[in-house]
């Protein structure tokens, strides 16, 4: 297994990134069901619906890679 190294600075900064993305995601999350009520329901041929799923999927994805960032995160001593 290969290890990242981070400072302590670093560690709190990418932390906080997947903090807001996932605050990000949860939005993204309930305006989608906002979108297919205004839409009639139907998700199909509803642009607002389909753009937040693809918002969604990016999200999803960011947060993956920062959750094997951090899986392989060692945090080191700052450098003088």
């Amino acid at each position: 297994m290969s290890f990242l190294y981070f400072t302590r600075v670093g560690a709190d900064r990418i932390t906080r990134q997947k903090n807001e993305l996932m605050r990000k995601l949860k939005d993204t999350q309930s305006q989608k069901g906002e979108a297919a009520e205004v839409g009639g329901n139907q998700w199909h041929d509803n642009f607002s619906f389909e753009q937040l799923m693809r918002d969604e999927q990016m999200l999803n994805k960011q947060i993956a890679d920062i959750n094997e960032k951090i899986s392989q995160m060692t945090v080191v001593a700052d450098t003088p």
